[in-house]
């Protein structure tokens, strides 16, 4: 019974190629046709969807990223200026603790010593 399957779907080679060549020949024509309905390149932005809108939105998104970028560059700078002060400020008050303790500790050897 399988085997009657089978009986109708026998392919010599050349109805193959016949049939490989025709496939090549419609996607051929699928990629060459142009699905877009033609449309008019000069008319205003408001009628028709030109190419002038593409360039437009896509003019806009790389103007904002250079602005993030910039944004991001100057937060990093303000930052590292800050941490940069803050560290002085901190070894000038690390030194004066240093200065209090070894005047603390010479006191205490004083105050032992009587």
């Amino acid at each position: 019974m399988s085997d009657d399957i089978y009986d109708d779907v026998i392919i010599t080679e050349s109805e193959r190629v016949e049939m490989t060549v025709a496939i090549y020949e419609s996607a051929d024509c699928v990629r060459d046709h142009n699905f877009l309905p033609e449309t008019n390149k000069h008319c205003p932005l408001q009628q028709t969807g030109c190419d002038c809108v593409k360039n437009r939105s896509s003019r806009a998104a790389a103007v904002c990223l250079v602005l993030l970028c910039v944004l991001l560059l100057t937060a990093v700078i303000v930052l590292c200026v800050h941490i940069h002060t803050k560290n002085t400020n901190y070894t000038k008050e690390t030194q004066q603790l240093l200065t209090k303790i070894t005047n603390l500790t010479k006191e205490r050897d004083q105050l032992l010593t009587k």
